[in-house]
């Protein structure tokens, strides 16, 4: 994998979409968020998703292919549920198969065996799935934009790495156990999934996804604690 050109596309996808969320959370583009507004922000992440699988060519296993269906998956889904205007149990229950395919493209990379690239387009799509997830929970379910800080803290990270010249282009900017760090994030996107449920209420949908937004918050902060290690180590 040559790091540089997939850090470059990282940080200037993460620059990109990190107005993108200002803007709508601080509701300037409609409160409620018009159709066309929703429709274009799924267009976007469409894009730089595939954008990223041909820069890290990450399409050939079986771990890759999976990966990309629960982002088409997830895109699909939060579709429908924009031109019907509300989240029904058939969209709601699609939403939930695309997250349980997280859990076989990891065991598709078990059996098959896993990649740098595939790490990556992994870690990715779950931003991505967390973005789609955000928009339609602010949108369609009267969240609170404090939704926003589930997508916004990975392009914040991101963002952080390239401007220090530490590489974003890993899950992790050193090496280690990441299994508490994916169990923390799979928490995270099952908090906001339910409080999509459909004929939740809105203090149930704020309470829910405020919780989500405090649980990747902890994860989170072992995520500073390794860009400070790395820039250390990168100083000596």
């Amino acid at each position: 994998m040559q790091a540089k050109p997939v850090q470059t596309w990282l940080v200037l996808q993460a620059l990109a979409w990190l107005p993108v969320l200002a803007i709508v959370s601080a509701g300037l583009l409609g409160d409620p968020l018009p159709r066309k507004v929703l429709h274009a922000c799924f267009v976007g992440i469409a894009i730089s998703f595939a954008a990223l699988v041909v820069v890290l060519r990450s399409w050939r296993t079986p771990a890759d292919l999976v990966t990309c269906t629960r982002v088409a998956l997830v895109l699909a889904a939060a579709t429908l549920a924009t031109q019907a205007g509300r989240i029904e149990w058939p969209v709601w229950i699609l939403l939930g198969i695309s997250l349980l395919l997280d859990v076989v493209d990891g065991w598709c990379a078990r059996r098959s065996g896993s990649s740098a690239e595939g790490a990556i387009l992994d870690l990715e799509a779950d931003q991505f799935a967390f973005l789609t997830l955000a928009l339609l929970a602010f949108a369609l379910a009267g969240a609170m934009a404090v939704v926003f800080v589930l997508p916004g803290l990975r392009l914040v990270k991101v963002t952080a790495y390239g401007l220090l010249g530490v590489s974003a282009a890993s899950p992790r900017p050193r090496s280690g156990d990441n299994r508490l760090g994916k169990v923390w994030c799979a928490l995270a996107s099952a908090l906001v999934f339910a409080s999509l449920m459909p004929g939740l209420s809105r203090p149930l949908v704020n309470g829910t996804t405020l919780t989500a937004a405090l649980v990747l918050l902890w994860s989170y902060r072992t995520d500073l604690s390794d860009l400070i290690a790395a820039k250390r180590s990168q100083s000596t």
